[in-house]
């Protein structure tokens, strides 16, 4: 795959305001990212650690309704993620559910931007889950593909390194380069598909119906739907006719 990369010249690029050495690494993590890797959100975290020093970030699958799904993380632990999921999402003041048209519009969103610090830091998302795992700022990155939200980043911080303007500027040049390289990639990754999703599109591509699915795979028709429809959220298609055009 070659993915070329464009700045284009002029008052989007002025009004930036970011340092020269910050346009190097944004040109150096996007060439690095470009090279084909079978686990490329890992890649794509690891140098956005390695360029930037972003070391607690998240990568979620997302859906244009902000629903967040199959989380790769970077110096966060799996417990974190889990207290996360279970409990804690629904108090998450920079959730993509709760600010649709802002990610759509804006890409990059930081807390101070949604909530006053006050209100934040006497909230349960900041006493209970923020602060116990030593974290106090976040920041949130929405990828977009055809006005469709296919992926969200998450960024942890300390206090004592919040996030500034400048890393809202970085996320809005690099925004469009991550989509395009994690989309292509990730499409292309055969690890995307559980063993048992693997079987169902092996069997689409010949042509069978649900119920031949199931009967071949020994599933009840049901879970045939829900495997296809696992299927066409991680190819972003809509039906069968999609999802072999796309394979």
């Amino acid at each position: 795959m070659i993915i070329v990369i464009k700045f284009e010249l002029g008052d989007r690029l002025l009004n930036q305001s970011l340092a020269i050495s910050d346009y190097e690494n944004i040109i150096h993590f996007a060439s690095t990212i470009a090279k084909p890797e079978n686990n490329i959100r890992s890649v794509i975290l690891h140098e956005l650690a390695n360029q930037f020093g972003y070391d607690k970030s998240i990568f979620w699958i997302a859906d244009d309704l902000g629903n967040l799904t199959d989380p790769v993380v970077h110096g966060l632990s799996d417990q974190t993620i889990y207290d996360y999921v279970d409990e804690f999402s629904k108090h998450d003041f920079l959730h993509p559910q709760k600010h649709l048209s802002l990610f759509r519009s804006q890409k990059a969103l930081r807390l101070v931007e949604i909530v006053r610090p006050k209100e934040y830091e006497d909230s349960v998302y900041y006493q209970a889950f923020m602060a116990p795992n030593g974290f106090y700022d976040e920041m949130v990155i929405s990828l977009i593909n055809e006005k469709q939200i296919i992926g969200v980043i998450g960024l942890a911080r300390d206090k004592q390194s919040t996030f500034e303007p400048q890393d809202s500027k970085r996320f809005k040049l690099m925004s469009k380069v991550i989509s395009a390289t994690f989309l292509h990639q990730y499409q292309e990754d055969p690890s995307l598909l559980s063993e048992r999703e693997a079987d169902v599109v092996a069997l689409v591509k010949e042509g069978k119906t649900n119920r031949e699915i199931a009967e071949k795979l020994f599933i009840t028709h049901n879970t045939v739907k829900k495997h296809l429809q696992n299927i066409y959220r991680k190819y972003h298609v809509q039906n069968k006719v999609q999802l072999v055009q796309k394979i």
